[in-house]
């Protein structure tokens, strides 16, 4: 699997939360041993995290990514 991501390394501190579009990406780990329940996180799981999020969620997509693993 290869991921790109350009971004900068500056930090910022400071106590005022910004405003504007976040992005978040979350992987899980692949391996003969590991398994994954995408109906789950797409019935379950996102549908919690957009009601704990609310009205600051503007729309949620999900991407099944292809580990280059024959399965």
């Amino acid at each position: 699997m290869i991921l790109v991501s350009c971004g900068t390394n500056e930090v910022k501190h400071s106590t005022t939360p910004e405003t504007g579009t976040y992005k978040v990406t979350i992987l899980y780990p692949n391996g003969a041993d590991k398994t994954f329940d995408m109906d789950y996180y797409e019935k379950k799981h996102m549908p919690m995290m957009a009601g704990l999020l609310g009205d600051h969620l503007k729309f949620y997509e999900t991407d099944k990514g292809n580990s280059g693993q024959d399965r």
